[in-house]
């Protein structure tokens, strides 16, 4: 079975990926309830880029998990029976669409709630309007961008050395110097959690 695949919970999760090999829902593109679509794949890559690709419901209790994946597999059933022409059929597509976007909302704050998901660490500063950040991790620059979409630019740690070993090093330090940089300052990243929905079934 394909890496990709067995990467994820279920194989329906894997059909809702826009961005792999399969065709699965891309499909459907030229369908004109496509729009209610999109809507939901929008939230899933947004919480993809922060927790990796269908790792957000490996992250919470199996019996919320469960019932996400069952959401998502009725959900690809109804965009495989929706007719383009019949419009009745939408109502139903839309009404799984928000029941699949609830379940990713509501297990965003399981892990947040249960301190189970670690942001990506970084040293944030902003001046003249202007926000730049370092990271510490590489490989969770995309997870960063994600979180701090107000951020200018970012730099990883790593470029951060290589700048740093250059002949010119020194007179580097002597510009921050005469900047009257000497110190460096961290900023502390929080963010606020707001509860979106109450819905008891299945989110």
């Amino acid at each position: 079975m394909n890496k990709e695949i067995t990467n994820v919970r279920t194989e329906d999760y894997n059909f809702f990926n826009r961005k792999g090999i399969w065709i699965g829902v891309k499909a459907y593109q030229g369908r004109g309830f496509w729009y209610m679509i999109e809507d939901y794949l929008k939230m899933q890559e947004e919480y993809d880029e922060i927790y990796g690709f269908g790792q957000l419901a490996k992250m919470v209790d199996e019996e919320m998990a469960k019932r996400f994946d069952s959401a998502l597999m009725k959900f690809r059933f109804t965009i495989t029976r929706t007719k383009s022409s019949d419009r009745k059929d939408w109502k139903e597509l839309e009404a799984r669409k928000e029941i699949c976007k609830r379940g990713l909302i509501a297990m965003d704050k399981y892990v947040r709630d249960n301190n189970i998901y670690e942001p990506p660490e970084m040293w944030v500063d902003t001046r003249h309007g202007f926000t730049t950040a370092i990271i510490k991790d590489s490989s969770k620059l995309l997870q960063a961008k994600s979180i701090r979409k107000d951020v200018n630019v970012f730099y990883t740690l790593d470029e951060i050395i290589e700048l740093t070993r250059g002949s010119d090093v020194n007179s580097v330090k002597q510009q921050l110097d005469s900047a009257g940089i000497k110190d460096t300052q961290v900023v502390e990243v929080k963010q606020e959690d707001e509860e979106y929905y109450n819905d008891k079934v299945p989110f």
